[in-house]
């Protein structure tokens, strides 16, 4: 999880310049330092991208190192002048990451050569090859990407919507002007000032476009292609099994089995974990290890854990996937407590917790 942001600065609002509206400019840019460095704790750094006019864009990027043998920095900037801003984790799709290397580095990449074509093309077009990569990409994402040819922003979300993007505006000017696009949204310490912005998630079902100057009235929306998936309002679901031939419950099973183990592989090859060659994992498979084993090994994976089938699958899963036996796993259980004045209960999901821990100490040897 990193984190990222980008301020539209008006040209009275100049970085270098001495208005006196300068100083909610460096607040908003001390807030979204500290908000963003929470989500990306290891490496933080910014640029300044002069636009259209006295426009100018500040862009920051925060990043969680836990991809690639070497931390990629953010914002990154390649030599055409384009600068990404990524959130996100490539798990497969029609993109190759070579083992070691930082998925930034690869999308940075896509994004360089899609641009490269045809330097009379409008940003539209460009938009539209964008698209094109990213519904590539199996995994969540949410980018800020600036074209330095056409200078305009493209920016939006995977297809449902897994990494969070956040888009605030000023309705009161006119024209109405986008004032930040980032993964949080900033406080301002001028409360009359805030009062006038809106902030809004940013919708899924494609990426956008918006001029450097900020025009509410420049954004354009380009789908995803045909093949995305996309969420609707309406989920409706089929009242009878459609199965036109007989299923054959084992073997439904095992193909799911080799679905999840392969999922969970993916990821913890990206992160750099050393893992079991494939298909040497045993259904049955268990290991004879001493619980005391673990208590001088730090460690390094964890499972939200609810004690529901699909956190004790996955536990059972990663066990089975990691290389070493004795890699502990920590299991994480969130659960809040509802307190009626006089006494309190264990709440659902702390019960839930417990009791699949025990199962795993049953029928495994954590």
């Amino acid at each position: 999880m990193c984190g990222i942001g980008l301020l539209f600065v008006e040209p009275c609002n100049h970085i270098d310049g001495t208005c006196g509206t300068k100083s909610i400019l460096e607040w908003k840019q001390h807030n979204l330092r500290q908000c963003l460095h929470r989500r990306g704790p290891d490496f933080q750094d910014e640029v300044v991208v002069q636009g259209a006019g006295s426009h100018s864009l500040w862009m920051i990027g925060s990043v969680l190192h836990i991809q690639g043998d070497q931390l990629c920095p953010q914002p990154i900037r390649d030599d055409m002048g384009n600068i990404l801003l990524w959130n996100g984790e490539v798990f497969g799709g029609n993109v190759d990451v070579p083992k070691g290397c930082s998925d930034t580095m690869v999308v940075s990449k896509l994004l360089q050569d899609s641009c490269r074509i045809d330097d009379s093309e409008e940003a539209s077009d460009i938009g539209s090859r964008i698209v094109g990569i990213l519904s590539r990409i199996h995994g969540p994402f949410a980018f800020i990407f600036y074209h330095a040819r056409s200078d305009t922003i493209f920016f939006g979300r995977d297809s449902i919507g897994r990494r969070s993007l956040v888009l605030g505006a000023d309705l009161d000017t006119s024209p109405k002007m986008v004032k930040y696009i980032s993964s949080v949204k900033p406080h301002i310490c001028n409360t009359e000032y805030e009062e006038n912005l809106t902030a809004e998630e940013v919708q899924i079902g494609g990426i956008y476009m918006i001029a450097s100057t900020g025009d509410m009235g420049s954004v354009i929306k380009i789908p995803w292609s045909s093949g995305q998936v996309t969420l609707k309002r309406e989920l409706r679901l089929n009242q009878i099994l459609p199965f036109s031939e007989q299923v054959h419950f084992e073997e439904s099973v095992h193909k799911f089995s080799e679905i999840l183990h392969c999922a969970v592989r993916r990821r913890l090859e990206r992160i750099g974990f050393n893992l079991k060659p494939e298909n040497t994992v045993s259904p049955s498979e268990n290991f004879d290890v001493c619980p005391s084993s673990f208590s001088s090994i730090s460690s390094r994976v964890g499972v939200l854990f609810s004690g529901g089938i699909d956190s004790l699958l996955l536990t059972v899963v990663l066990h089975r996937t990691l290389q070493d036996p004795f890699e502990p796993i920590d299991l994480f259980n969130v659960a809040f407590v509802e307190e009626d004045g006089s006494t309190s209960s264990p709440a659902p999901d702390r019960l839930g917790g417990i009791v699949g821990l025990l199962e795993l100490k049953v029928s495994w040897i954590y």
